[in-house]
């Protein structure tokens, strides 16, 4: 059962008969999502300078349209994406086959569940970008951390967002 939160969790709780849930990632709204994260340079920045020049196996978990990783692998390195979304992980290989010519790194870009993830190896980073952690329950979170630690070789570097869920940030007694 999916966890909603704030105005998403309204409108569930409307139960519209003849309306399903589907992922916030799929569809029109995985479309604009991902074109307005895309146009974000920031945050690859300060990536760049904690990943160094010198080429590594990066991990990066919530891909989404594998921004991190198309930038990364466009300064050399070699990176892993995974994320949930089949919708997000197609259009991320449509957008690493545009670019993929002129870039010295690679991608490899999977479609798989973070918080079970095992691909029985190590690697130098691991990126969780966009705040992705924020999205998951206590259970996923701690699921997905489990991930990093299992994926994160010995002195490696994480990379991550994280925003607190707005019901942990609040609480009735706020005045």
């Amino acid at each position: 059962m999916a966890n909603f939160f704030g105005m998403a969790e309204v409108i569930h709780d409307l139960d519209i008969p003849g309306t399903r849930v589907t992922s916030i990632y799929d569809g029109f709204h995985g479309s604009i999502y991902g074109s307005f994260v895309d146009q974000r340079a920031v945050d690859i920045n300060v990536m760049r300078k904690w990943v160094g020049e010198r080429p590594v196996r990066i991990l990066d978990l919530c891909c989404g349209l594998g921004r991190f990783a198309r930038n990364l692998a466009a300064d050399g390195h070699s990176v892993t994406a995974v994320d949930l979304a089949e919708d997000m992980v197609g259009r991320a290989r449509v957008l690493w086959r545009e670019e993929s010519e002129k870039a010295p790194g690679s991608v490899e870009f999977l479609t798989a569940d973070v918080t079970t993830l095992d691909l029985g190896e190590k690697f130098d980073v691991v990126v969780v970008g966009g705040l992705s952690l924020s999205t998951f329950d206590d259970e996923g979170r701690v699921a997905a951390l489990h991930t990093i630690r299992r994926h994160l070789a010995p002195g490696g570097i994480l990379l991550r967002d994280y925003m607190p869920r707005p019901c942990l940030l609040y609480t009735s007694d706020a005045a």
